[in-house]
């Protein structure tokens, strides 16, 4: 399995990366082929891909694992791993991008339907007050009640 390095990565690989995973994502559209690519090792190289600079690689990537977020086999391989992604993600809440936010709330959402992911993101520092805090925001208001009202039933 094609694991990934916690270097960050150069410009160029950025780029090469991108072009990548905007083949994947388009790939992706397809559920049975996405289905393939979670059980082929997806979810480690684009929770390896989280760490770059680029906003539209990021987006690529979060687009991926949000697809990809729908399949039982990703939660528990996020949950199981120790791939610390659920508080990489936490962390994402925080950016200006309300895009990249918006991903990130429909991702934990997904995940949350596992229980032990469920506690994981319930356990994270801050989650909870952001989520209440950006109900006002259009673009969120939907998923962060989705996700406040899914943490809330634990």
């Amino acid at each position: 399995r094609l694991e990934m390095k916690s270097q960050p990565f150069t410009t160029r690989q950025e780029h090469f990366f991108f072009i990548c995973l905007s083949i994947l994502a388009n790939l992706a559209d397809n559920v049975a082929t996405l289905r393939k690519m979670v059980k082929k090792g997806l979810v480690p190289i684009v929770v390896g891909c989280l760490q770059m600079k680029s906003v539209k690689s990021l987006m690529v990537s979060l687009q991926l694992l949000r697809l990809s977020s729908i399949f039982e086999e990703t939660a528990v391989e996020i949950a199981t791993q120790g791939q610390n992604v659920i508080p990489k993600l936490v962390c994402m809440l925080q950016v200006q991008c309300v895009d990249i936010r918006s991903d990130v709330i429909s991702i934990l959402f997904n995940l949350s339907f596992l229980e032990q992911c469920l506690d994981l993101i319930s356990n994270q520092e801050g989650v909870h007050k952001f989520l209440v805090d950006n109900l006002h925001e259009e673009q969120l208001n939907q998923r962060a009640l989705c996700l406040v009202y899914h943490l809330s039933s634990k």
